[in-house]
């Protein structure tokens, strides 16, 4: 799924909630998550203005690791076991 600006946090939450996926970012770079949740009050260093983001952890638990702003990323695709 690319990411843009039209894309909701929630649609991404039903699509991915609890499932590995790969996600490339707008460098060119990709990493793979298991996608937790999302947040519409994320900031920066609790500094700055709110923004959407993905919570997601690389372990396969259901514990909340670290997140990722939409404006960062470029598109998220499954990962098939």
């Amino acid at each position: 799924m690319m990411i843009d600006t039209h894309t909701e946090i929630y649609d991404l939450l039903r699509e991915y909630e609890r499932t590995w996926v790969t996600v490339t970012f707008k460098d060119g770079t990709s990493k793979k998550i298991f996608f937790l949740d999302v947040d519409d009050e994320y900031q920066e260093n609790d500094v700055g203005p709110e923004k959407d983001c993905i919570v997601y952890n690389t372990t396969d638990s259901i514990s909340y690791g670290n997140d990722i702003p939409l404006d960062k990323l470029k598109s998220l695709e499954t990962i098939k076991h």
